[in-house]
């Protein structure tokens, strides 16, 4: 590293400190701050990231040695790659070879890649988080400790300067909300975000402005044509949907045809327009008199008729102005939407959309978990240049990483491409080319394992069962009622309860009851709450709203006659809950052995675990429940008190941490010593470490998302009980995070060494994103 004087580098950032206060501009401030200190300690390059308040974000302010082009648009989360960790630990980061690091994230274009070596040192004053300031070398032993000290200096002294500055920057770039901005063009760079699902898609940018209507065009059908034509689209969404979506087809459009059938509504557009009304202000009074009336019907059913009654007349008024002749064929494009919701998600996978860009920092979890069901590559974003991208533009969305790289360069288009491929090719491949978990399913010293998949919808049931899966662990039964947006009737439920029994003929199926709440919501039916994860949600709504309760009861049992089914109740606080609870189902097996309707007379009925006071009971709970299932996504959510799905408290989100494993290793004994049966269901039933910790602790069942079942299968294989339960011992025995992190890295180079480490941290962390609960 080059010689260099401190006080020197301090005089001469002072100068620049004088000059920002008299003629300099901000920008040429910040470039000659990184120019000077990069020419003093003798560094390739120097960068500043400033912390942007009203976004939570940092952004890329000056660079000296990095793609210039891009400044302004680097924006990382706190915590977001080695940058964001030293603002959001308050520590400096030193890495020698960046790329090799966990915490590391690539930035396509940037030109990081020539200089591996990397320090980052956060600014701040007082409490308050200003940025970072980074150096970066071609060298690895370039970095000289005297640089530490030097920049750590630095940034203490800048802080104050560095305050001002950031807050000048967030005067003249409020974002925009809501409405899509009429800023300058957004020609290329990088947008980050949140990825709702894992994919990749490469395509030409399209927004999605269905519900934008211009009242001005001119009308170019009659309202007969329309109504007519609107019809023909739906039916035809409808038969396009393979057998494997009937479910999901059949909640969001059965509504929708079912008005178009309905004189009082689409006949009173037809009479009045014959009345002389201009067609368009004749679908417009329609749907504001039904909108209103629907919205005004105290029980919440009705009231989420209005939305489709919006939707339709949207549809209504496009055909009319001859806006949707070709019924949005997506191939080829990736849109841009405002907002994003379930029945949007699947009409947009229905038009052969390839990916899909949102508006908003992060997807309510079953978006997520339907966006993986779809296949769909899914990326949130609360950069407001996304709407100021040309459409026509060809962009890149990266649901493995959460970023939207717009006008991407020759070289990072054909990587993209590479990667690309081979998820394609396993796409296609058929579910019999597939690789299939093993039957009979042991540990390497030949204990029996038990491996179940997650559902969400009927299409994953069939996918279960084709890889050999030994049963539905989990069937999320709250999907239709999220795709519907309110609440199916008894046999629109036991309809779809019936194909997902049906789609795995032998084997187990377990119901979990309505999970809504939290990020889950309903909002017309529950109410918005301040914090809802610690509200109205799981069995509490359900004991609130027995006749909602008993609808779903009655078609599980339905469906379940004949076959292996088992019910659990999430979010069980109490055994006063969990008998509730089971006294409901009691009551709807007589009433339907009364009605003389067959159904499932005794099926199993089960304790959801996702609350640290359910695991204090456990042991009164396994009196009385027949089994357990472990939901570690919430259950580490609320034991921790971090949200998983917030960015500012998402590294404290750890499924490796001392206090989960001793809580989990305390409720297995329990349950076990009981007889009763015990699995796990949430997303660490897909992390090695995870794994055996869990073999380790006694758990031989597990149930996790069909695309995952034979990578478990094979770690599953590869571990015998008793080093499983060495490997237990040795991680109930750390007391820190930092000597589970050794532990955990260990387990998983061995034992998954070709799966990509960067997602998750050295101490568990899951990577982004919400999974299932």
């Amino acid at each position: 590293m080059k010689e260099f004087n401190g006080l020197a580098l301090i005089h001469a950032v002072n100068d620049l400190a004088e000059l920002l206060g008299r003629r300099t501009t901000v920008e040429e401030f910040l470039q000659d701050l990184v120019t000077t200190v990069a020419d003093h300690l003798g560094a390739e390059v120097c960068s500043v990231y400033l912390y942007d308040v009203e976004q939570d974000l940092l952004v890329l302010r000056a660079t000296r040695g990095l793609n210039p082009f891009l400044l302004g648009k680097v924006r990382l989360n706190r915590g977001e790659g080695l940058t964001g960790q030293a603002f959001l630990n308050n520590s400096p980061v030193l890495e020698r070879d960046a790329a090799a690091s966990v915490m590391n994230k690539a930035i396509p274009d940037l030109g990081e890649d020539e200089y591996p070596a990397f320090l980052g040192v956060p600014i701040r004053r007082n409490d308050l988080g200003i940025g970072v300031l980074t150096l970066q070398y071609r060298e690895a032993d370039s970095i000289d400790p005297r640089a530490l000290r030097a920049l750590r200096t630095l940034a203490s002294h800048l802080a104050s300067t560095l305050e001002n500055v950031a807050a000048l920057y967030e005067l003249h770039e409020e974002p925009s909300r809501g409405v899509p901005s009429k800023a300058a063009p957004f020609t290329s760079g990088l947008l980050q975000g949140t990825s709702a699902s894992r994919g990749i898609a490469l395509g030409i940018l399209e927004y999605l402005d269905g519900r934008v209507i211009d009242r001005t065009l001119p009308v170019q059908r009659s309202i007969e044509d329309a109504i007519e034509l609107s019809a023909r689209q739906l039916q035809e969404l409808q038969h396009r949907v393979d057998q494997s979506l009937s479910d999901v087809a059949l909640m969001i459009f059965s509504s929708h045809l079912l008005m178009l059938r309905d004189e009082s509504f689409v006949g009173r557009m037809v009479d009045l327009t014959l009345d002389g009304s201009d067609p368009r202000e004749a679908v417009e009074s329609v749907v504001a008199d039904f909108s209103r009336r629907f919205a005004e019907i105290p029980d919440p059913r009705f009231q989420e008729k209005a939305q489709d009654v919006q939707d339709l007349g949207n549809r209504i008024m496009r055909n009319l102005q001859a806006l949707e002749d070709k019924d949005g064929d997506y191939r080829g494009h990736v849109v841009a939407v405002q907002d994003l919701f379930p029945s949007e998600l699947v009409k947009l996978h229905l038009q052969n959309v390839e990916g899909v860009v949102f508006s908003g920092g992060g997807a309510t979890s079953h978006v997520a978990i339907l966006a993986q069901s779809l296949h769909l590559p899914v990326v949130g974003t609360g950069d407001p240049r996304l709407f100021s991208i040309p459409s026509g533009a060809q962009v890149v969305v990266d649901a493995e990483d959460g970023k939207v790289i717009v006008a991407p360069g020759r070289e990072v288009l054909e990587t993209y491409r590479r990667r690309v491929r081979p998820l394609l090719d396993r796409s296609r491949r058929s579910e019999e080319e597939q690789e299939k978990v093993p039957s009979p399913l042991t540990s390497a010293d030949g204990t029996p394992l038990t491996l179940l998949a997650n559902a969400n919808l009927v299409k994953d049931a069939r996918s279960a069962c084709a890889l050999g899966a030994q049963g539905i662990g989990l069937y999320r039964s709250e999907f239709p009622f999220l795709i519907r947006n309110g609440f199916p009737t008894e046999e629109e439920q036991y309809s779809v309860y019936l194909r997902v029994v049906e789609s795995i003929p032998g084997l187990p199926v377990g119901f979990r009851t309505l999970d809504l709440g939290g990020d889950k919501l309903l909002s017309s039916q529950m109410g918005r709450e301040d914090n809802p994860f610690l509200g109205y949600r799981g069995i509490r709504f359900l004991l609130d709203h027995q006749d909602l309760f008993r609808d779903q009861l009655r078609a599980m049992l339905r469906a379940g006659q004949g076959a292996e089914i088992s019910i659990q109740f999430p979010m069980i606080a109490s055994l006063d809950e969990f008998r509730a609870a089971r006294e409901e189902v009691s009551r709807s097996v007589a009433a339907l052995q009364d009605e003389g309707i067959p159904c499932h007379s005794a099926p199993q009925l089960g304790v959801m675990v996702e609350l640290p006071a359910t695991i204090e009971i456990a042991r009164d709970l396994a009196r009385e429940a027949d089994f357990f299932s472990i939901g570690t996504n919430d259950l580490i959510m609320y034991m921790l008190a971090a949200d998983r799905a917030n960015h500012r408290v998402a590294p404290l989100y750890r499924s490796v941490h001392p206090g989960v494993l001793r809580a989990l290793e305390r409720l297995t004994g329990e349950v076990l010593a009981a007889g009763r049966p015990i699995s796990v269901c949430g997303a660490t039933a897909e992390d090695p470490a995870m794994l055996v910790f869990y073999l380790g602790i006694g758990i031989t069942r597990f149930s996790v998302d069909a695309a995952s079942l034979f990578r478990v299968s094979r770690i599953l294989q590869a571990i015998s009980l008793a080093e499983a339960g060495e490997r237990a011992r040795q991680m109930l025995s750390c007391s820190t995070l930092e000597e589970l992190g050794g532990l955990v890295c260990a387990l998983r180079e061995r034992l998954a060494p070709e799966e990509s480490l960067p997602r998750r941290d050295r101490s568990g962390n899951p990577g982004r994103g919400r999974g299932p609960g």
